[in-house]
């Protein structure tokens, strides 16, 4: 959202805060290896957050209560075929790649702690 966030400053050709992330969606190539595309899930109702890096045909989950998971997204569009325990190279690469951005357990602890805020304010504990 980062990404779309700077496209949008870009079409209205207003100044965008030098210090905000993000890339405008016109400047990345539609298909570029190298780039690292960050999705995440907190998520009621979940046992725990999940982070997934998708960077060329490689997808990396990282559940904070489950075991990691690696997926060829070329050979395997339906991530059918974990491949984690045979690529731990691509692995580290992906998983650095997460450490870059954010710290999965510290996100999921603040993420818990406004789920349970926002159950207490509906009565919910």
């Amino acid at each position: 959202l980062h990404d779309v966030g700077a496209a949008a400053f870009r079409v209205l050709g207003a100044d965008r805060p030098a210090s905000w992330i993000g890339a405008p969606l016109q400047d990345i190539p539609v298909d570029d290896p190298s780039r690292a595309v960050l999705i995440e899930y907190h998520g009621h109702g979940t046992r725990a957050s999940a982070y997934a890096i998708r960077k060329g045909k490689w997808k990396y989950i990282h559940a904070v209560a489950a075991p990691d998971q690696l997926f060829n997204l070329e050979a395997d569009p339906d991530e059918l075929s974990d491949l984690s325990k045979a690529r731990p190279d691509i692995v580290a690469d992906l998983e650095a790649e997460l450490l870059e951005i954010c710290s999965p357990e510290q996100e999921n602890a603040r993420a818990e702690a406004f789920i349970e805020e926002q159950l207490a304010k509906i009565g919910h504990t």
